[in-house]
């Protein structure tokens, strides 16, 4: 069993987080669901640069949360 005193480190990080459902495309896997923690694996697949995070930051469609990260 794991020693419960040991502990990874831990931080909180602001990321960016989808408030509406984002289309990226036409096709079905072009959809970013409201709730979503965009990753840069997430921006990087759906082609969001930093200029077009920083207008849906400013239009609303995605805010930015406080992730805990380990």
């Amino acid at each position: 069993m794991a020693d419960e005193t040991e502990t990874s480190p831990q931080k909180m990080v602001e990321m960016p987080r989808a408030v509406h459902e984002l289309r990226t495309g036409k096709g079905p896997g072009n959809v970013i669901v409201p709730g979503t923690i965009i990753t840069d694996a997430i921006a990087k697949k759906h082609k969001l640069d930093d200029e077009t995070m920083l207008a849906l930051i400013a239009t609303g469609a995605v805010n930015v949360a406080e992730v805990l990260t380990v």
